[in-house]
């Protein structure tokens, strides 16, 4: 697959047409060979790597602002079809977690998806920010623990 000119290596697969299950395959798989490349760079490295999941508020049941900001995104993809994109990325971060013995921090199942948490689709407030440090903290204790 070629860059795209606006620099989206996946723009030429989604701009402009509805994604079909074969184009959704084709991306989630190049996500996953990505997220794989990393994991082995760290390890040939010495570096445990650790994964995390992307919280967002993307829901089954999305409020005005969540779906306003997905229809202003440089993409022609309606909202369930960005949504399981989104899912599917979570879900390959987590499978390759268990596929190669890293630890993955799940921010995506343990933020609660609301206004207190997220200000927008993906970015944290006040409270998303403590509640975000808590989790990693705490996931990363038993870790960091080790390496002492």
């Amino acid at each position: 697959m070629q860059k795209a000119k606006h620099g989206d290596e996946f723009g030429n697969v989604i701009k402009g047409k509805t994604i079909s299950n074969q184009d959704k395959a084709y991306i989630v798989k190049q996500f996953g060979s990505n997220l794989q490349i990393f994991i082995d760079i760290c390890k040939a490295k010495g570096i445990t790597p650790v994964l995390m999941t992307m919280f967002s508020r993307i829901t089954d049941n999305p409020d005005k602002l969540v779906l306003n900001a997905v229809k202003q995104l440089r993409v022609d993809l309606d909202y369930q079809a960005f949504k399981d994109l989104f899912d599917n990325f979570n879900e390959t971060i987590r499978r390759k977690a268990h596929e190669n013995g890293v630890m993955v921090i799940d921010l995506a199942r343990h933020i609660p998806q609301d206004s207190d948490h997220m200000y927008d689709i993906t970015h944290l407030t006040g409270n998303g920010c403590g509640k975000a440090a808590e989790i990693i903290s705490s996931d990363l204790s038993p870790l960091l623990s080790l390496k002492n």
